[in-house]
């Protein structure tokens, strides 16, 4: 769960249009990120980063003795293999790199002092603070913004004040060790136990995507169907943290390469996309295509993304061995300005003042077909397809698109326009 604070994207990617009108290639270097701009102290999606891991607990809250040493949970974060780090080095491709050590610490005093003050900061300060003679923690500021990029508390027990959470800090803004001062950490509230190797690695990857930039895409405060996309194509790690970091949270996290990312402006076009294991392909769709229109008012308006999965990397264990296809999302990634000066935000998530709280209305993503499957060969993708219609001035969809889409191969697609057109 997210602790929305957030700030203006900034987008100066080019994008470089194609003579005959159908299609664009954005240029060839990285599409920079909407997201990872939208705080001026987020974690940097891309080089390498340091964190460090204090796991916590109390005289009245111990670890059992069954807690796997720093050891082992340093392998489990930043091993070479099935770790958080492998992790994320898998999703940018090779754009980050995650290292960085794990700590034991018992606090000194019980878990109901720190629960008093009402934030995390009480027991943060003294976490860091305790730690300051043995780390120097400008060692884990990679951009030199005079932030500590990011830090992790897990805490002992099952205590619902100190949830999993990405946290951001908001009152002590002083308090700074080794000339950094600190933004965004993660409460991690997964148990360092053996048969909680899984979960506790899943639980780490959604709350740094948080700290990156990326809002939560499940839907808050829902007794059932709380997932924000069903079935084996809606895998999502900041849905439900199964399978990978979809194209789109990539696109917004700037990991796709700008020869990658086609944008459809009409007409008909065939496409042949890579798997999203290997490479930032992917196909952009957006509403009302206008001629000249810039990157941001792509980026970070309505469209349709269309991605090409294969059960390879962080989609092995997501889908079965004899799956691949294509799967739709329905975005919008519409910014705001916060009203009061603070750090920008996705207008559509969870927490937005703009979301509509039946879950009805638009939201930054949704999965066309939800609940169905992929699209294989063969499938024809029209306006008799759940979804694949654009959002109307209530948020519901049902503006048509006057768009055909066929799978023709796998990972081959062909957009094409009905007589109607493709436009609201």
């Amino acid at each position: 769960m997210l602790h929305i604070k957030r700030t203006a994207a900034v987008i100066s990617a080019v994008m470089c249009f194609s003579g005959c009108g159908n299609a664009a290639d954005i240029g060839s270097e990285n599409i920079i990120g909407p997201a990872n701009e939208l705080a001026e102290h987020s974690t940097p999606s891309v080089g390498q980063v340091r964190m460090p891991v204090f796991m916590v607990d109390f005289p009245d809250e111990r670890f059992s003795d069954e807690a796997v040493s720093e050891d082992e949970l340093s392998d489990w974060l930043f091993g070479e293999t099935d770790s958080m780090a492998e992790f994320e080095k898998n999703a940018s491709y090779s754009q980050l790199e995650l290292s960085g050590s794990v700590f034991y610490y018992t606090a000194k005093q019980n878990m109901s002092y720190y629960k008093a003050f009402g934030n995390y900061e009480e027991l943060a300060e003294e976490v860091l603070s305790a730690f300051d003679g043995e780390l120097n923690y400008s060692d884990f500021d990679s951009d030199n913004d005079g932030y500590a990029d990011v830090f992790t508390m897990t805490i002992a027990g099952q205590d619902d004040f100190f949830y999993g959470c990405q946290a951001t800090w908001y009152d002590d803004t002083d308090f700074s060790l080794d000339g950094e001062h600190f933004y965004y950490y993660i409460v991690n509230d997964a148990q360092p136990y053996a048969e909680n190797k899984e979960y506790f690695i899943q639980e780490m990857c959604h709350e740094f995507g948080h700290c990156m930039g990326l809002a939560d895409y499940y839907k808050y405060d829902a007794d059932s169907d709380f997932e924000a996309m069903n079935g084996i194509a809606g895998t999502e790690k900041m849905d439900e943290m199964e399978g990978d970091y979809s194209q789109f949270s990539k696109l917004m996290l700037g990991w796709l390469k700008s020869d990658e990312a086609k944008v459809y402006t009409g007409g008909k076009k065939s496409y042949k996309l890579s798997s999203s294991a290997e490479k930032g392909s992917c196909v952009i769709i957006p509403v009302n295509y206008k001629k000249g229109m810039s990157a941001e008012d792509v980026y970070t308006g309505e469209y349709f993304l269309i991605q090409y999965d294969t059960p390879e990397k962080n989609m092995k264990n997501a889908i079965p061995d004899d799956e691949s296809g294509i799967r739709i999302f329905h975005i919008d990634a519409e910014i705001c300005e916060d009203e009061y000066g603070g750090d920008s935000y996705f207008k559509y998530n969870g927490f937005s003042q703009y979301y509509d709280t039946t879950h009805t209305g638009r939201r930054i993503i949704r999965l066309v077909n939800d609940g169905n499957g992929y699209f294989h060969k063969g499938d024809v993708i029209d306006s008799s397809v759940s979804g694949f219609a654009w959002y109307d001035e209530n948020g519901r969809e049902t503006i048509g698109t006057g768009l055909i889409i066929k799978v023709t191969g796998d990972g081959r697609i062909t957009i094409s326009q009905t007589k109607t057109g493709g436009s609201k």
